[in-house]
This record gives C-alpha cells, structure tokens and sequence, in this order.
C-alpha cells in the first residue's frame, strides 16, 4: 500500500504544475481540435450563460458536435458561431452544489469542460474521500513544530495508482506538535486554522502554492485553484476540511466539506544532514 501511495504521488506532483489555460493539440490526420478556454468553470446558483472557445483547424465546412447528461441544468446550447459554444445554465434553486460535463467533439476527437455549480445559499459541496496521502517534513519548516502535506481525493486514482480523468485532490500544508513515533506517524488531532499570512503557528494551514484544489482533465493534467480559507478538524482517524477554493478566472469561490474515516499512512521525509556533494568552492560561468 505505501508503494501504491509513493507511486500515485509521484505521478501526481510531475503534472501539478501546469499553468496555462491551453490544453494540448489533438492532431488527427487532417484536422486538430483545441480548446482555447478553460476545462472547468464555476457557476454560482443563479446560473447564466458561459463561452467555451475553441480551434477547429479541418476542412472547410466542418461543424462540432455537442453532448451533455444533464439537460436540467444546461438548458441551451448554441454552437452557431465558429470556434465558440454558448451554455446556458439554469438557476440552482436547490441547496447542494451540482455539476455537468459538456463534451464537444469532432470525429475521433473531443474534449470536456465540467461546469460546476453552487447551492442556493451558498451551500457547500460534499466530498467523501477514500484516498489520503501524507508527508511529514519534521522540523523543516519551524524549529519545534511538525510540518505535514496531505492530500485528500475522491477516487483520483485507478488500481494501478494512475490519476484519472475527472480526478478531484485537495492538497495542503499543516503546523502541528512533532509526530511522537516517526514509524507509526499520526496527524495530531485538533482543530487546525488557514494562516493566510504565514505567521507560522501551530495547528495552522499554510498559505502555500501546495494548499489548493487540484483538478485532473482528460489530457491527466492538473489545474490547481487556491484556498481562500480552510479549516481542518482531525479526531483520531477522522478528518474533515471545510475549505473555500477561490477559481482565480472569475473570482467566484466555491465552499467544500471534504470528509475521510479510516487508516492512513504518513511518509518520513527527513530533512537530509547535506544540502550538497561540493566539498570545495565551485566557479560557474553564467555568461
């Protein structure tokens, strides 16, 4: 199981750094499909309409096809104009949080935006996790307090330790008392705080680039989005994070209660005694 987790998140750290709002080039025989636009936009309760821009280098008079599960909650779809779809969302007038994949495709080849909605009121959104994953940095961080990243997903992995398409991680950096056991690591219970300025005090979330929302897109590359505010309540193998995840394009933040229950696993990663193999001074020419 541990060589499960290491796996997962090796592959999940190579891709966590995208930064663009492009994905890559589809190119199939004569003709490329791109999405120019972002893979997932947040809608808040009272719905509207929203742009999904694309190329479609092909022959001349070819024409996207459109598909989503959920007309309920897209209501209208206009693909009259080239390179551009226009969704119409309705009003959410329950008090969950909802979302809808919209697939445009031509031939073989396609792509999905998810638009994700809140509840009336501002209702969060429910995520019961069944995967956790743990580091523990030690005193890397602040002398006298441990340094712990977790990651909490919702099947964001297949059996083989893959991340998946439409895979949901929600990732960050907590201060608490040093693990008493460096074999058996357990997340000290308490209620741990987002330190939006980094005062670096115990039993707070770090305002760090590793404390985000991170979603997966078909193409397995991720698109973080950061907290605005969180909160951590750990009770022995109980673990739930309220956090408000800020979607930087709109400035529209969406509320999430992530909860998970079971066994974990927390990594040792000690601070290595030699930050270099020099052992003499090195001239290098930067010119």
């Amino acid at each position: 199981m541990k060589k499960f987790y290491l796996i997962a998140l090796a592959a999940l750290l190579s891709f966590a750094v995208a930064c663009d709002n492009s994905q890559e080039n589809v190119v199939n025989g004569d003709y490329n499909l791109e999405l120019t636009s972002d893979n997932m936009v947040l809608v808040p309760a009272t719905g509207g309409q929203y742009a999904i821009t694309y190329t479609l280098d092909a022959k001349s008079g070819a024409e996207v096809s459109v598909a989503t599960p959920d007309r309920d909650m897209v209501t209208a779809i206009d693909t009259s104009a080239d390179g551009l779809v226009t969704i119409t969302i309705s009003a959410n007038n329950s008090d969950e949080g909802r979302q809808c994949p919209v697939t445009v495709s031509y031939l073989k080849d396609s792509f999905t935006v998810i638009f994700k909605q809140s509840g009336k009121g501002d209702a969060p959104i429910v995520v019961d996790a069944n995967t956790f994953i743990g580091l523990y940095y030690a005193e890397r961080t602040v002398e006298g307090l441990g340094h712990y990243w977790i990651i909490l997903s919702d099947d964001g992995f297949d059996a083989e330790g893959n991340v998946v398409a439409g895979g949901e991680f929600f990732r960050f950096d907590i201060l608490g008392p040093l693990a008493e056991d460096v074999e058996n690591i357990r997340i000290p219970d308490g209620t741990y705080t987002f330190d939006a300025a980094n005062t670096f005090k115990e039993y707070s979330i770090l305002n760090l680039s590793n404390s985000d929302y991170m979603y997966v897109d078909e193409n397995k590359e991720g698109w973080t989005m950061p907290f605005v505010d969180a909160t951590l309540v750990v009770e022995g193998n109980r673990f739930r994070l309220d956090a408000k995840v800020n979607y930087t394009q709109t400035g529209i933040t969406i509320n999430y209660i992530v909860n998970f229950e079971g066994d974990y696993k927390v990594e040792y990663k000690p601070l290595s005694e030699s930050l270099s193999n020099l052992t003499s001074d090195v001239e290098i020419d930067l010119s």
